[in-house]
């Protein structure tokens, strides 16, 4: 069957059920505009005038739109969010049915919104319901009345306080004199207040507000009584539950020490990484002596152990690799002070690796560690296959929370195999069956700051790498290699749709101009992690064989619509582009490859189960390959 005829099925079908509600609901929809209409001339003015469906239960009246009148202040888009009755969204299997029952409820919750936004005199003065081809719009008039004014905010500061810091406390509330009164913005005050005051070394303060409202002048009085207490100290720190960890490895952990000014959020923080340690399944860090007269308080961490030794196994597929495992052991306190060691075992039908990781927390700095892997790699790719041997040296450090930093050496063995060096000249360097030695210096960053790691709806992603390979560190070849990524992520319509970007340049240049850089160090595009209208690594130069060869220089790009469908499952629209050129820094834009698509996510504890199929927009002349790709796979494509 052809493609055009598999697209008329579901044309004729829906065609032909359309045809059929026509001639079925006619008749009751003359009767339900007749009905709607004169139950509307009979109405009084200002009595809210709610629809009765004339639709049987299986034919349930869906909210098309609801339509706000005089809500000067206070945008529809806030309104909506607080009542039950919803609109029809652009998701086709989330209905919005209409309820009379429901809608009378919103109505009072909308005079109540409005009163807690600082519109006392705030009511819904009519409301219009018009049904039409089994949907109803709603129309709701809202008179707000004059707003609520703060006319005077009364500070009562007592104990002794810095004066440097009584202007910081008094800017750290959110509502001034002259603003609208509202109730979110009145509790936000205390919490305000007592947050930076916790920040600031007093813990023991009490914070008192009362707003005294004149509904006849509009207008709101706050006063603010507020007692500090004295400035408090971290005092001796406990640590109990630590059978096998010692007490030093704890306190190396922890960003708090006695003596520090008392900060809420390095007792957070100390809890959090002690956590994210993985060598304890339960952290509770207790700040005593608040109800005392001390002003050194001590500290106790509770902790419980988790096991040092863990083995793990995981299996996956994908298109391109099929399926897949992993087998890892590790030691969680290597040597004790929180070393750490694993070992991993993993394969595919690209890539059979071994590897030994070590990692050295606290080296040189608290916020630095020390990594070293050493390995095996068998790495099959298209139109070559390549043998490892590596080792990584790596110091790591933590820039800010979702920014890190590294720099490292390494050092690699490469064998190349089964690749025809004598059939073109981009291979005249590449030495088959013999040792390749590479050895360089990198540098990078990453920053991650997403709301979610296995699907992010918010945030951004940047990674950064650049590596220099010179004889002078022994390698047979001189390079600098540039690899940079960034990833967006929008919600455009909160809970419903997002907007998720990715951007990604390359280049690599060789300091002799007359020789090329080998093949596995060079760039490929395409799969279902880059441009996934095009086969794995076959975007790009090609040889006489429709194999790649790689290139010097790359560019790709990707826009995704990520929304709901029902329950787990979520669609996604795409566009991909980009290309990879031979010559460094020779991108061409007008030789961009693009492609659309859409696909599947059904979600999952551990991420998205992915399917994606994507088509070829303009391919290269006589590309051997289908312009249709299909791919599957566990997580995001990015």
């Amino acid at each position: 069957m052809s493609y055009y005829r598999l697209l008329l099925i579901p044309y004729n079908f829906y065609s032909r059920a359309a045809s059929a509600i026509n001639t079925r609901m006619f008749a009751r929809l003359v009767s339900s505009i007749i009905l709607i209409l004169s139950y509307g001339l009979f109405l009084p003015v200002n009595s809210p005038a709610l629809a009765q469906s004339t639709s049987t239960p299986e034919e349930k009246v869906q909210v098309r739109k609801i339509i706000f009148h005089g809500n000067d202040h206070i945008p529809a888009k806030e309104i909506k969010e607080i009542m039950h009755t919803k609109e029809k969204s652009w998701n086709i299997f989330k209905k919005a049915p209409y309820s009379e029952m429901i809608l009378e409820e919103d109505l009072k919750k909308i005079e109540k919104f409005f009163k807690s936004r600082g519109f006392y005199h705030a009511k819904v003065e009519n409301v219009r319901v018009r049904e039409k081809d089994n949907e109803v719009v709603i129309e709701i008039w809202i008179k707000e009345g004059p707003p609520t004014i703060i006319k005077e905010i009364t500070w009562n500061i007592k104990n002794h306080f810095p004066e440097n810091l009584k202007e910081r406390l008094q800017n750290t509330i959110s509502v001034k004199v002259g603003d609208i009164f509202t109730t979110e913005g009145y509790r936000n005050i205390k919490k305000s207040l007592v947050g930076f005051l916790l920040e600031h070394g007093y813990p023991k303060s009490e914070v008192n507000t009362k707003a005294v409202l004149s509904k006849t002048a509009n207008t709101a009085k706050i006063f603010i009584d507020l007692r500090t207490g004295p400035l408090c100290y971290i005092g001796d720190i406990k640590i109990v539950g630590n059978r096998k960890v010692s007490t030093k490895t704890i306190l190396n952990e922890i960003v708090i020490h006695k003596g520090d000014v008392y900060r809420e959020s390095k007792i957070r923080e100390s809890q959090r990484r002690l956590f994210n340690s993985q060598l304890f399944t339960e952290v509770k860090v207790d700040v005593e002596g608040l109800d005392s007269d001390t002003v050194h308080l001590p500290v106790k961490i509770s902790v419980c152990e988790g096991k040092k030794q863990t083995i793990k196994v995981g299996v996956g597929y994908g298109t391109e690799d099929n399926f897949r495992g992993q087998l890892t052991w590790s030691h969680r306190n290597f040597l004790g002070g929180a070393r750490r060691l694993s070992l991993t075992a993993k394969g595919s039908s690209l890539e059979r690796k071994v590897e030994m990781n070590f990692k050295q927390p606290h080296f040189i700095d608290p916020k630095m560690n020390f990594t070293f892997n050493s390995g095996y790699a068998y790495e099959d790719h298209e139109g070559f296959e390549n043998q490892k041997y590596f080792n990584y040296f790596r110091l790591n450090k933590a820039l800010t929370s979702w920014l890190q930093g590294y720099i490292g050496y390494n050092f690699e063995v490469n064998e190349v195999l089964n690749i025809d060096v004598s059939k073109m000249d981009e291979f005249k360097n590449d030495k088959e069956n013999e040792n390749y030695y590479i050895s360089s210096i990198e540098s990078g960053l990453n920053f991650i700051k997403v709301d979610k790691l296995t699907d992010p709806s918010k945030g951004a992603r940047f990674t950064g790498y650049v590596e220099y390979c010179s004889k002078l560190f022994g390698s047979d070849i001189d390079y600098i290699k540039i690899d940079l990524e960034s990833r967006f992520y929008l919600p455009v319509i909160p809970d419903y749709l997002v907007l998720a970007t990715r951007f990604r340049w390359g280049n690599l240049d060789s300091f002799e101009s007359s020789r090329k850089i080998p093949i596995f160090k060079r760039f490929f595009s395409g799969g279902s992690y880059s441009v996934r209208g095009y086969p794995y690594e076959r975007l790009g130069p090609l040889d006489e064989d429709g194999d790649p060869i790689g290139g010097n220089s790359l560019v790709e790009g990707s826009a995704e619509l990520r929304f709901p469908l029902f329950d787990s499952l979520k669609g996604v629209a795409f566009s991909d582009f980009g290309n990879v050129y031979e010559d460094s820094l020779s991108i061409d834009f007008s030789e961009l490859r693009y492609t659309i698509g859409s696909g599947l996510r059904y979600m999952t504890p551990i991420g998205p189960i992915r399917v994606d199929v994507a088509y070829q927009l303009n391919p290269p002349d006589h590309f051997p390959y289908s312009r249709y790709r299909v791919h599957a796979s566990i997580g995001q494509a990015f």
